[in-house]
């Protein structure tokens, strides 16, 4: 079976459990290996834990606009998204100009192939109603659409990529960014992107989100069958991190992707450090991120618990928003102590 079909049929089985793969992209049939299980379920009516995760989960002052450039944003030749606010240097909370906007740069769940086109473009649509939300409190947020981002060397790329646009005259970027401070969020395998990234200490980022996160079982069956783009996360690395922060989110039902096992592993496994904080919730589907496609009213859809919790850390950690931060303290809104949560099934942090 060839190398591309095997890995697709590692992905089949995650989401024949109930793991769909972030991605627009079909899954190669596989009519000869039998996949029972449950479908993915629709994701439950979140409870926000607090006021502070509530403001933020609501759109955020800035209008939006997406830019889709078309030239290559990183070394193997992908386009980026760039979703942004459309009045690049202005401050939508004090009404003044001169404000440089942090820059999160995201990687996507892995895009699957067929035999045509064995690594399709990332899909920029599922990701939209999110990475808007991010704009809309400010952030120019860049997407790489490449599907398959392993280590995380295009997303660190897509970064530079916003960099070079921020010093080149004639950009609608020149000199609007704030390059000192840039965040990563992944996504599924760009979840362990992000713990990759944090692991080498790449000098590019600050801070991390590693949403629903490929845990090292998981990507180790990858890496079997993808020599040419290893899944390794550099798990021992995470021990000796001495610079950045991150925040962890899986699903208890999220087995064997990023379940309670993967998250508690990578939590325990990063180093005390630097500030650290885990999150598993009970019984979300893998692409909690994309949102509820049911939701009818903007309330509805704002409860999504990445919205205010991804907002509110990246705030805290490339602005200095005191109030985002404080709920990851210990103690704090959403890092308190609970013998019992709807939501989440456990919560760790070791910021004081």
């Amino acid at each position: 079976m060839p190398k591309k079909r095997i890995a697709a049929a590692a992905l089949a089985v995650a989401a024949a459990v109930g793991t769909s793969v972030l991605s627009g992209a079909q899954l190669i049939p596989l009519p000869d290996i039998p996949l029972p299980g449950p479908p993915p379920a629709p994701m439950p009516n979140y409870t926000f834990q607090g006021p502070i995760e509530a403001k933020y989960a609501q759109t955020g002052p800035w209008a939006t606009s997406l830019l889709e450039p078309g030239d290559a944003c990183d070394r193997e030749g992908n386009p980026c998204a760039i979703f942004y606010p459309t009045r690049l240097g202005f401050n939508a909370q004090t009404g003044e100009y001169g404000f440089s906007h942090p820059v999160i740069s995201i990687a996507g769940g892995t895009s699957t192939g067929t035999t045509a086109d064995p690594r399709p473009l990332q899909d920029v649509a599922p990701y939209e109603p999110y990475l808007r939300h991010l704009a809309s409190w400010g952030f120019v947020v860049v997407l790489t659409r490449d599907g398959w981002t392993s280590t995380g060397e295009t997303v660190s790329d897509a970064a530079d990529y916003m960099v070079a646009k921020n010093d080149q005259p004639g950009s609608r970027f020149y000199r609007k960014l704030d390059t000192a401070n840039m965040g990563m969020m992944g996504f599924s395998q760009g979840g362990g992107s992000a713990a990759a990234l944090l692991a080498a200490q790449n000098p590019r980022f600050k801070t991390y989100v590693s949403g629903q996160g490929v845990g090292q079982l998981f990507g180790a069956i990858l890496s079997l069958y993808l020599l040419d783009n290893p899944m390794s996360t550099g798990l021992l690395s995470l021990t000796n991190v001495s610079k950045g922060s991150i925040f962890y989110v899986g699903s208890t039902t999220d087995f064997p992707v990023s379940g309670l096992d993967t998250n508690l592993t990578y939590y325990l496994t990063t180093s005390n450090q630097v500030d650290k904080v885990m999150g598993v919730l009970d019984s979300y589907p893998h692409p909690t991120v994309l949102g509820n496609p049911g939701c009818t009213t903007a309330e509805s859809c704002a409860r999504n618990p990445y919205r205010g919790l991804g907002v509110a850390w990246m705030l805290w950690k490339l602005r200095g928003v005191q109030d985002a931060g404080s709920i990851f303290r210990q103690g704090g809104e959403f890092a308190k102590f609970q013998l019992s949560n709807p939501d989440w099934t456990m919560r760790l942090s070791n910021v004081q």
